[in-house]
């Protein structure tokens, strides 16, 4: 579980002998805080969740006053009865600080008498007729593109890389014998 800062905490443990759950034990806990000190006494409450649907689960609560760092909460569960399964029981749970600003309410929003929706048929229309709108505008990008010189294909089928002028003039050359052939050798092109 994820819980904002300066909040109760809540963790669970499962107690249970002969692997089912025990009711009627008294479990303590300790807390742990993210700077490593020990919260315990009348911070910590443990109960019992319900004894007869949820044999054996105990939840206990650290109150908000000792929940103001984010981090991770140690929650370390005990009893003394020496016949359950595990006397020493661990949860950890997580405060983070970001989790206060997710909950904000509705009424800070923004009032829908201050909401103006767009004219979207407008917008569209002066985007539709605009008429000086053109390749050209751009400046120099589109000849640019077009005019450069060292362009290569890098996915080129034989699989080396290939300049737009070698592929116009492969006709009647070499290449072209060895790539009707099967033989050719593009370590050496």
């Amino acid at each position: 579980m994820i819980y904002a800062t300066d909040t109760d905490i809540t963790a669970f443990a499962l107690v249970t002998k002969a692997k089912f759950g025990q009711n009627g034990l008294t479990v303590t806990c300790n807390v742990t805080n993210p700077a490593g000190t020990l919260i315990a006494g009348a911070h910590v409450t443990v109960t019992e969740v319900d004894s007869v649907n949820q044999r054996g689960v105990y939840k206990a609560v650290c109150v908000g006053s000792q929940t103001s760092s984010a981090g991770n909460y140690l929650f370390q569960f005990r009893t003394t009865d020496t016949t359950v399964d595990q006397q020493d029981l661990s949860a950890l749970v997580l405060v983070a600080s970001w989790v206060n600003f997710i909950d904000a309410s509705v009424a800070s929003r923004l009032p829908t008498a201050s909401y103006t929706a767009p004219d979207n048929v407008a917008i569209a229309a002066a985007v539709w007729s605009a008429g000086t709108r053109t390749l050209t505008t751009f400046g120099s990008l589109v000849a640019d593109i077009w005019t450069y010189s060292t362009r290569t294909l890098t996915a080129f089928i034989i699989g080396f890389l290939a300049t737009v002028s070698s592929i116009q003039n492969i006709s009647g050359s070499v290449v072209e014998e060895q790539v009707v052939s099967g033989t050719i050798d593009v370590e050496n092109l």
